[in-house]
């Protein structure tokens, strides 16, 4: 009948056009990603692998509320976290930035930050002190990243832990705002200084994630101006940085002493 022609060809027809319009988000991202790498440390990174939705889905059961692990959100994303497993990895975890509305308001979400934080993790992924990222998922609507799990990764909690774990924590972290700043031909200020960001493995080891608000020190100057709303939200900020938007590693040095205050 007509009526059933028309939704076969209805169908087919937006069948295309999500098809189209995904290649086209995916290409898009990718260009960021890789925009990233070659400003931030001439193109230099660990190879990942680019997952398809459909892997994805099924790593995740369709993102099922029993994989979920925690999610942890600010104005500007809203993250889920997922347990999973694929043919080639027998534990991983997977990132999700999601739109859903945060402290009650609607999440301004910035597909470049994410890029940001999918290029850097791929830099620094080779080290102990930052989860290793075994790649990304730029199709669906909102980007996913993918990392080698291990048994446990625990949510830090600075009040609760020991003094001598917190001492072994903070070397940790220490070590890996160490490598941001002086592994790379640009150093990195990370920016993003919370205990939400530091995971504890199943062996106490402390990995430092999320460089959405990374940036890069060009070659031979100390420091970076910074302009973008995202500063304002920065607590661990001191006021000269957060008001003027002079970033150096001494932005993250002074986030990583109120840290542990």
């Amino acid at each position: 009948s007509l009526f059933f022609f028309l939704k076969n060809s209805l169908g087919v027809e937006m069948g295309w056009w999500w098809r189209k319009r995904n290649k086209k988000r995916t290409l898009e991202r990718g260009a960021m990603v890789l925009e990233d790498l070659i400003e931030l440390g001439h193109g230099i990174s660990n190879p990942i692998k680019f997952f398809s939705a459909d892997e994805i889905r099924k790593a995740t059961d369709n993102f099922s509320d029993s994989n979920r692990v925690v999610s942890i959100g600010d104005f500007f994303h809203y993250y889920k976290w997922y347990s999973g497993k694929n043919e080639n990895h027998p534990m991983i975890l997977i990132k999700k930035c999601d739109g859903l509305k945060v402290f009650g308001l609607s999440s301004l979400f910035r597909v470049d930050l994410v890029c940001r934080d999918i290029a850097v993790s791929s830099m620094v992924s080779g080290h102990k002190n930052f989860l290793k990222l075994v790649g990304c998922c730029l199709e669906l609507e909102y980007p996913v990243m993918v990392y080698n799990g291990v048994k446990k990764h625990y949510r830090l909690k600075i009040s609760e832990q020991p003094w001598k774990r917190r001492m072994k924590i903070a070397e940790d972290i220490a070590t890996a705002l160490a490598y941001l700043h002086t592994a790379f031909p640009r150093p990195f200020v990370y920016r993003n200084m919370y205990p939400e960001n530091i995971l504890l493995d199943e062996d106490g080891v402390a990995k430092l994630i999320d460089f959405t608000y990374c940036v890069s020190i060009p070659e031979g100057e100390t420091f970076v101006n910074v302009v973008d709303k995202a500063k304002v939200f920065y607590s661990y900020l001191n006021d000269y940085d957060n008001s003027s938007g002079v970033v150096s590693e001494k932005t993250d040095v002074f986030a990583f002493g109120l840290l542990w205050v």
